[in-house]
């Protein structure tokens, strides 16, 4: 997935939520400049990382990440 576009359906959860970068870091343990990174699609999200994202928001994997990047198949084969 391109940097520029990022994971956009985590974002909108995150904004009608009211949830900001460091309050995801801090629910996920994680600095937020990892976050920032992760979110704008410049580091991995791990299968942990992104399950432990789909029970925060009472949502399934696939319906946060997006199924066509590489996201699932790079936290699965890990």
């Amino acid at each position: 997935m391109p940097a520029k576009q990022g994971y956009l359906r985590l974002k909108a959860l995150m904004a009608e939520n009211g949830l900001n970068q460091k309050d995801m870091a801090d629910k996920l343990n994680m600095a937020i400049s990892t976050f920032n990174r992760k979110l704008n699609g410049a580091a991995p999200w791990y299968y942990h990382e992104c399950a432990a994202v789909a029970i925060m928001f009472g949502k399934s994997i696939t319906e946060i990440f997006p199924v066509e990047s590489d996201i699932l198949k790079k936290a699965i084969s890990r």
